[in-house]
């Protein structure tokens, strides 16, 4: 379905954002895709397919994101050279899904595109778990910086030590969004930012090892490696204590909106 809705739509999304030269993105698009199909088939004989398809998502949904916010055609030609290593699939918030459409008709304006200008591949509820090779991703349901907003959680094994760690991502740490103001704006009711103040102090206490950021300013991991000698050494994300800190940041932001 996405790469449907991006055959269909690009040109015109293109024109809208003023980008000339969007058909190129075809261009790109294919022949990427007859060198590197052939190529993954190989690799993923011979590394195991884990190793294709973890990459795989994520280069998926960054090239989905660049499609949708490309200001220029470099941008989309990059855009399409991932996704054609990738076959992109569409996961979404069944929730904020259908909030979409509602935010088409409030914010309805000649240059901005539609809030949502494709079709979802899967909508996530709570406590729904994704499989992805040896990962098992479980969604939670975090309202807050949306109705709809979702945290992931997963364990993975260190080959080297044998020990497991628990990987934590919350997906809607956006708390100037839950201002008054912007509350107002959109049509969300109050009682969303006192469930985000509830969630958060009950998830401060989550024991995670390693804590992934939805945002890359959420964290200052380039600050943490400025000075590491190991480049492979991750030892230093392994700390619970960076979950704790951040979610309790983010707890009291909000509640300094709620005085």
């Amino acid at each position: 379905y996405s790469n449907g809705t991006v055959t269909n739509f690009l040109i015109l999304s293109a024109e809208e954002r003023g980008i000339g030269g969007a058909s190129l993105y075809f261009t790109v698009l294919a022949a990427f895709l007859v060198f590197f199909r052939p190529t993954a088939g190989k690799l993923s004989d011979k590394l195991g397919l884990t190793c294709i398809l973890i990459p795989a998502y994520l280069f998926t949904s960054t090239g989905l994101i660049m499609i949708a916010h490309a200001p220029n055609i470099y941008i989309l030609l990059f855009a399409a050279a991932i996704k054609a290593l990738t076959g992109a699939e569409i996961y979404i918030s069944e929730i904020d899904y259908g909030l979409l459409e509602l935010m088409n008709a409030r914010f309805d304006a000649p240059n901005m595109p539609p809030f949502r200008a494709f079709e979802a591949d899967h909508l996530l509820k709570d406590g729904d778990v994704l499989d992805f090779g040896n990962i098992r991703l479980e969604c939670i349901l975090t309202p807050g910086h949306t109705p709809g907003a979702m945290s992931f959680f997963f364990d993975d094994r260190d080959d080297a030590t044998g020990e497991t760690v628990r990987v934590g991502i919350h997906g809607g740490l956006g708390v100037r969004l839950m201002s008054d103001e912007m509350l107002a704006l959109f049509d969300f009711p109050k009682s969303l930012r006192k469930r985000f103040i509830e969630d958060m102090t009950k998830m401060a206490d989550w024991e995670i090892d390693v804590c992934a950021p939805s945002h890359s300013n959420v964290i200052d991991f380039a600050g943490m490696v400025e000075d590491l000698e190991d480049p492979m050494d991750y030892s230093m994300f392994v700390n619970r204590q960076i979950w704790r800190d951040l979610i309790t940041r983010c707890r009291d932001e909000a509640l300094a909106l709620e005085a």
